[in-house]
């Protein structure tokens, strides 16, 4: 539980990185399991949920204005 702020920090980073780029971002979660598509949104959703899970809202606000920047860009 202690690195939560560091998972839901990397997925804030995951949605930032692929909101520019043109296809979704593949994540492997185990060795043995299958690759897994995120887009920007899902992965500002997670980061989003682990912060308000955490407590964190100073993190999670900075979660939600880079999500808000991805809407802006999109035209949402």
């Amino acid at each position: 539980m202690g690195s939560q702020e560091y998972i839901a920090a990397a997925w804030r980073v995951l949605g930032m990185v692929a909101m520019n780029l043109p296809d979704p971002i593949t994540v492997v979660d185990a060795p043995d399991s299958a690759p897994q598509p995120y887009d920007a949104q899902s992965c500002f959703a997670t980061s989003e949920r682990i912060f308000t899970e955490a407590g964190m809202q100073g993190e999670r606000a900075r979660t939600l204005r880079a999500w808000a920047s991805y809407e802006l860009e999109v035209g949402d």
